[in-house]
């Protein structure tokens, strides 16, 4: 996540009994060229100095840092493997796997190069873990990029873990199997960002694009850092590569490695060693079959609950449909009787209309017809009254 900012130019000498004066006339104005950064002078990085030394990384982060150390003629040769570990290991055990992956691919890759077997091969890999344990690498779009964001803020009170995975690999000089030495390091660190951060700001920032291509989706050596308020731990592993630890298995796999000349060759002559060694090689199976075991009941519980909520719902849809076809079928059935109900009244009604009809309309013309006068009784009154 990070470019580390260096001094334009290196700091004057402690020989220095007095300031220059500039050609301007000011104080502290240095003359000539600047002078080159000093080298540590270490004996593990004297001995790969000069060598050919791989980052198995494009991270221009990860180069960066190493080049503070010394490390400035790096060759850059990029994994070519897939990052596909499964998401279900946690951020530990997955940033490690990764980075192993990555190593392992660029030293087998670059082993019988025409350029010489390398003296060292570095790999790293970095993400960014919820308080959960979700795992969070490289937003894919902006929208993820956002929610991925606001997720990280509103979580845990803004708290969350990044973890660096650092694997060294350089060849033996002696032949005994696998022929290098290895040595991994997983560094954590906690950050915590500022819960006030408005999601305005998320979109700005995101807009940048500065965290596109970071895990986690910000970049704290950077404009990111507006997003956090304080970390627990190293800096530089949330840019990407703890250098202090990188430098210890430097140390480690050159100058003291897991299985020295020494001990190699006593093992070729001792099976009591050679015993322990395999014993030790068995028991890195053993673990790696624990962990696919595990990796594999996860796996099954999941299924397991997946098959469950299936027949569940199967079970519920089938009771559905049994109660629409039992009611759908009464409904059928009344409004058939209904309707025969209906066309029994429309038949009785014909059958009266034709029986009476006749006999009704005589009526009905006959009192139409029949004149019988009469006169009203007002009328009649007033006559006799005359």
């Amino acid at each position: 996540m990070g470019d580390e900012k260096t001094p334009i130019e290196p700091p004057p000498s402690y020989d220095d009994a007095s300031p220059a004066p500039s050609q301007s006339g000011g104080v502290g104005a240095r003359q000539g060229p600047p002078r080159p950064p000093v080298l540590l002078d270490l004996p593990a990085l004297n001995m790969i100095r000069g060598k050919r030394i791989i980052l198995a990384s494009s991270s221009p982060r990860r180069r960066q840092l190493l080049a503070q150390i010394g490390l400035t003629d790096l060759e850059i040769v990029p994994s070519t493997v897939p990052e596909n570990q499964d998401k279900s290991l946690g951020p530990f055990e997955y940033v490690l796997a990764t980075a192993d992956q990555k190593a392992r691919n660029v030293y087998s890759a670059t082993i019988d190069s025409p350029k010489g077997e390398p003296a060292l091969v570095i790999a790293a890999d970095t993400v960014v873990s919820t308080h959960m344990g979700q795992i969070l690498e490289k937003p894919r779009n902006e929208r993820e990029h956002i929610a991925m964001l606001k997720m990280l803020r509103d979580q845990d009170n803004g708290w969350h873990k990044v973890y660096s995975a650092v694997v060294c690999m350089a060849p033996l000089e002696s032949a005994v199997d696998p022929g290098y030495a290895v040595e991994t390091h997983v560094e954590e660190t906690a950050v915590k960002f500022d819960t006030s951060v408005t999601d305005e700001l998320i979109v700005s920032y995101v807009r940048t694009r500065e965290g596109a291509d970071k895990a986690g989706g910000y970049g704290i050596q950077g404009l990111g850092s507006i997003l956090v308020e304080k970390i627990e731990g190293t800096f530089d592993n949330v840019v990407g590569l703890p250098l202090r630890a990188t430098l210890q298995l430097i140390e480690k796999v050159i100058i003291d490695p897991d299985v020295p000349a020494e001990v190699t060759d006593a093992a070729q002559n001792s099976a009591g060693i050679q015993t322990l060694l395999d014993a030790e090689r068995e028991a890195q199976k053993i673990v790696q079959r624990a962990r696919e075991y595990r990796t594999k009941r996860v796996k099954d519980a999941r299924s397991e609950a997946q098959k469950e909520i299936e027949e569940y719902r199967k079970q519920k849809d089938d009771e559905f449909k049994a109660f629409e076809k039992e009611h759908s079928s009464g409904n059928k059935a009344a409004e058939e009787q209904a309707e025969k109900d209906t066309q029994k009244q429309l038949e009785e009604i014909k059958a009266i209309g034709k029986k009476t009809g006749p006999t009704v309309v005589e009526d009905l013309i006959r009192a139409v017809l029949t004149v019988r006068p009469e006169v009203p009784n007002r009328m009649e009154g007033s006559e006799t009254t005359a």
